[in-house]
Order: structure tokens, then sequence, then C-alpha cells
């Protein structure tokens, strides 16, 4: 098989690191794989990585997104296109050439990717284009977000198929962990880019100041960049915690399991739950775009393809009274949650790689969407209007 992968940006983030873990499977089976990315630069050790199994591509190499919607025509043998968002599926309808149109797949990562109204010119075209090929051309990472996009894309959503995060798993069943010597803090780990859905980082450091009043003494260290750093640093001034909680930078993936490893606790959303946990590192879910500082509990009790979306079973405790409890356990009751954490991460091992793209080619329809001259002229005002926000301090087009 032959597989185009269409992305935003080379930018250390779930949609990019789960990529990068598909295309290494797909290319030790011996698949030919083509990377595509929207925006110019991004993270050099990332694009290393997709550049020793993939073929590499810049679509924009100076301006921050193409100005101009045309994009090269997708290679002859290519057996599917698979989108990772708004911009990259505007590109990949732009790319396909008749006769030869193989299926033009969007991979939604996101809960509000396609479920808010189309009010910039990246979301009417990506909707015009979704009508043209179809729900069954759609991909949910998780159940929990196909539920959130039913009420925007109608019934028609039972069509498309729900694609697991997949992630390599460790070689080696982890080291037994010693015991954590009494009185010695309690290290928590949390790793993501600080955008505004995330709301973890913002909610979570007056429980840490709580949890140390209360004489639990914690460590959090935060690995991550982004648009909402100056939010995270007031939360923690304001907390008074700014000694036990080190916003420690971007991370290079290649250390995920070397950093984590170290943790008695992980924290966080999406991807790195399911990664935390199959190191045997106990992994509490931060729900996106909650305003409170509250978790349905671990992943490891986690149902279906949930992580961090939310689910109508879904019961949320304050985060406080979860690390306390967690804190409280015996060892012999922290090895057992970090077995089952362990054992829930197993159905997410990329050894599935293969059968998930050839699921998703099952599903989809060969399809040659359309953008004409119009939605073309749309694009380019739309790009124009962007850098305009951008300049005047307003932020670029975002779904949340």
């Amino acid at each position: 098989m032959r597989i185009l992968f269409i992305i935003g940006q080379v930018a250390l983030g779930g949609i990019e690191t789960y990529s990068l873990r598909m295309c290494r499977e797909l290319h030790r089976r011996g698949h030919k794989l083509d990377i595509w990315f929207v925006k110019p630069g991004g993270d050099p050790a990332l694009l290393r990585e997709f550049e020793r199994v993939a073929e590499v591509r810049f679509l924009s190499r100076w301006l921050p997104v193409p100005f101009l919607p045309f994009a090269p025509a997708v290679p002859a043998d290519c057996d599917l296109v698979f989108t990772t968002g708004r911009l990259s599926l505007i590109f990949g309808a732009l790319a396909l050439r008749s006769p030869h149109c193989p299926p033009l797949v969007a991979g939604v990562f996101s809960q509000w990717e396609y479920s808010g109204v189309a009010d910039d010119y990246k979301s009417r075209l990506s909707h015009q284009i979704l009508d043209q090929i179809g729900l069954g051309n759609v991909v949910f990472c998780t159940e929990g977000c196909r539920v959130f996009h039913a009420p925007t894309l109608g019934p028609d959503i039972a069509s498309s198929i729900v694609s697991p995060l997949l992630i390599q798993l460790p070689d080696h069943a982890p080291e037994r962990r010693p015991a954590r010597p009494e009185g010695t803090p309690l290290r928590i780990v949390s790793i993501g880019s600080f955008t505004p859905f995330k709301t973890y980082n913002f909610t979570l450091p007056s429980t840490i100041a709580d949890l140390r009043a209360s004489g639990i003494p914690v460590e959090w260290t935060i690995y991550g960049d982004g648009v909402e750093a100056p939010r995270i640093q007031q939360a923690i001034a304001q907390a008074g915690v700014g000694d036990c909680i080190h916003l420690a930078g971007k991370l290079d993936y290649a250390r995920f399991a070397e950093v984590v490893g170290r943790a008695d606790l992980y924290i966080g959303a999406g991807t790195t739950l399911i990664e935390a946990s199959a190191l045997g590192v106990p992994s509490l879910v931060a729900l996106d775009d909650n305003p409170e500082p509250t978790t349905p509990g671990f992943f490891a009790d986690r149902t279906g393809t949930f992580t961090s979306d939310w689910a109508d079973d879904d019961h949320p405790i304050p985060f406080k009274d979860a690390i306390a409890a967690f804190a409280d356990l015996s060892e012999e009751a922290r090895q057992s949650l970090a077995d089952r954490s362990m054992a829930r991460a197993q159905s997410y091992s990329i050894d599935g790689a293969e059968r998930e793209i050839q699921r998703m080619i099952a599903n989809a329809k060969p399809s040659c969407a359309r953008l004409g001259i119009l939605d073309r002229v749309q694009y380019s005002l739309g790009v124009v209007r962007e850098v305009a926000r951008v300049a005047m301090g307003k932020g670029a087009y975002r779904v949340r």
C-alpha cells in the first residue's frame, strides 16, 4: 500500500506523534509513506523521525499557511489520503486529480474539529468537502469524539468508524518500582500542548496548593508549550506553588518513556494517557474543556475508546480527592493499579496499524472532491483575513 498523510505542521502533539507511530509501523511492514506538512518549520527532531520512514514535503516554505489554493497531485499509486484537520482536508481535496481519486479520509482528533458553526474559511470549505466525500470517509479517534459531532453532522455519522489512538507498547514490562520513602513528594508529570481546552493546566495549581496544605507533599512537572503558557504561569503564581510546580518546556518525544517512567502518577489527556499507562504509571484523566478541577478517574478504568473526552456515565470527582486517595494506597494496591494500567493499554498496540488502515480503505469510498474557482478565491481571501487577525493580536482561526 501507499498512504499519504497530510498534517498541519511539525509540532510535538497528539496528532503528529500518532501519525509518526503509524508511519513507523507501516514502513516496517513494507508500505510506502508520504507526508505533506501544510505549514512550514516546526520541531527539527520530530521532522528527522518522519524523514526516516516517509517521503516528506512542505506545501508552504515561507508563509504561515499556503496563500494559493493549489496542491501537487496525489501520487498515482496512492491507496489512501489521510488528513488530520480542516486545513489538511482542504489540501487533500485540492490534491485529487481525476481519474485517480483514492479515498480522501478526514481523521478527527478533536471533538470541536467539525462540530461548530462554519464561520471561517477553513470551516466552511472543510464542511463543503465533507458533504462531497460522505461520512463513511470520516474516522474518529474516540467514540466520545464521534458522539460530540453527531448533532452537527447528523444521523449518517453512524457510517463513520472509530479507529483508536494506537501506541508503541514497551518491549519489556517495566520493572517494579521501589517503595517511595515516607515523606518524599509524590511525583506527578503531565505532557501536552498549552491550549485553551486543556483546562487542567489552569485549575490544578490550586489543587496542588490544597494538597500541600493538607500535608500531602507533591511535585508536579509540566512539559509543553503554547499560547496559554502565560495563563498557566499566572495560575501557579496565584496559588503560591511555584516551588513545587515546574514548567519544564518542550519534551523530546524520544524521552517520553524515560521521563514519564520515573513518575508516581501521570495526569493528562489524549494519547499520553495510553502511553503513560503502558509504562505502568497510573494515569488520571484530565477531561477536555472541563472548567472544574475534577477527574472521572484513572484511564485504567475507562471503557471503550474514551480517553479524555466526556462519556455519558462520567461522574467526576475532585482531583484533590483522587490524588489524596492515590497517595494513601499501599504499595501492593499501587502495584495492582499499575498492572491494570498496563493491561488496559494492550488493546492500543501499534501492531494493529495495518489493520486499521485497511478498515479505513474498506469503509471509505473513492471521491474526487472539488473546490471551484469561487471556493479557491474564498480560501485566499480567508488567508489574508487570518494573517490580518494575527497581526492585530486576535490570533488565528481555531476550532476551540
